[in-house]
């Protein structure tokens, strides 16, 4: 914010919260709509995994190298697309230790 004034505050707010909201929706979407997938280790990971893979895209020329986008690079919306897809695949990869039940199953 000191080196942009121009800039507001809820901006830099909702900016910096992408980095940790995909890996969050990632993994309440894997615990809402899979219920036999999703061990703890696997959660866990999913959310380091997801944050450092955010991270890295957002402070490197991801963008420009691999997309081959012109520009700054990704916006931060995109943060969140990126975040939960990782944190849902890394969490994917566990297995519950309760199994699920037919009665269990959610009617979405």
């Amino acid at each position: 914010y000191l080196n942009n004034p121009d800039t507001d505050l809820i901006s830099i707010a909702l900016g910096v919260m992408t980095f940790f909201y995909g890996s969050l929706l990632g993994v309440f979407l894997v615990g809402l709509l899979c219920r036999g997938r999703g061990s703890v280790p696997s959660t866990v990971a999913g959310l380091v995994v997801s944050t450092a893979v955010v991270i890295y895209v957002a402070r490197s020329d991801f963008a420009t190298t691999v997309l081959g986008l012109k520009g700054s690079g990704l916006a931060w919306p995109w943060f969140v697309i990126i975040g939960t897809t990782v944190a849902g695949l890394v969490s994917l990869t566990g297995k519950s230790a309760v199994p699920a039940k037919e009665s269990d199953a959610s009617p979405l």
